[in-house]
């Protein structure tokens, strides 16, 4: 059976599990995808067999079972044919269903809300370079004696903060209102 179906491996009269810890610990990739099964046979005074299963991935458990019924089954009957495992998952709860989209839908607000205000606080950290900015040129002693009073000046400087503040804002609402996003168009939010 392992020499049809993988790579017979003798542990040299060791335990299998001490030679898939190895395995594992030279490289944990290599273990998850090319040992998913085992089986430690002990044909001395009666016939044992130790089923292994790495439970990286769940079809592992029934395969392994299967392959050792198979290797029994052709250990008692040579000529027999083999026997069939076919692993079809029970199909899932309403409960289920709901309880994975409505995390689906906290992560996804969670994710959009941690990129906007990211984003956000750049755009607001270019406020600030402007007026670094312009202290180093002297920009705003340029207008002064151009004749620019001081109101004048930070009205200016301040409605072009807010339209450069706005049309973004304006725009993720925009993209919520287009997608539709669960966490923030359900009203009342606390209901």
């Amino acid at each position: 059976m392992a020499s049809e179906y993988g790579k017979p491996v003798n542990a040299d009269g060791g335990n299998m599990d001490e030679f898939l810890l190895d395995v594992a610990k030279r490289s944990m990739d290599d273990y998850n995808q090319r040992h998913l099964v085992a089986a430690t046979a002990n044909g001395t005074q009666s016939l044992t067999i130790v089923g292994h299963f790495n439970n990286f991935a769940l079809h592992t458990i029934a395969m392994s079972l299967s392959l050792v019924d198979n290797a029994v089954l052709q250990y008692l009957l040579p000529r027999s044919p083999r026997i069939v495992t076919v692993n079809h998952p029970l199909p899932r709860t309403l409960d289920s269903k709901s309880t994975d989209a409505a995390e689906l839908a906290s992560t996804t607000a969670f994710i959009f809300a941690y990129n906007v205000s990211f984003g956000l606080s750049f755009l607001v950290g270019t406020f600030v370079a402007f007026v670094v900015n312009q202290r180093s040129t002297k920009a705003k002693h340029s207008q002064f004696v151009s004749g620019v009073d001081t109101t004048g000046y930070w009205v200016a400087a301040f409605m072009w903060d807010l339209m450069s503040f706005a049309l973004p804002s304006v725009l993720i609402v925009v993209v919520i209102l287009a997608f539709q996003l669960e966490a923030y168009s359900v009203w009342p939010v606390f209901g």
